[in-house]
């Protein structure tokens, strides 16, 4: 089962720029340069590596 908890907020700035938190970034592996994945479920939007759904 999932569990949720918030890890961080980050801000939408001009032309829906944000910024990936660091802890985030250390928990999916992603630095600059690398790409994410956002998916949809239900009203939850999720955010993954691209790397690691190839």
């Amino acid at each position: 089962m999932l569990t949720s908890r918030i890890l961080a907020v980050s801000t939408i700035f001009q032309r829906g720029k944000t910024c990936v938190p660091v802890d985030v970034k250390k928990i999916l592996d992603v630095g600059d340069g690398d790409k994410l994945t956002w998916m949809l479920d239900g009203e939850r939007i999720y955010v993954e590596s691209a790397e690691k759904i190839k």
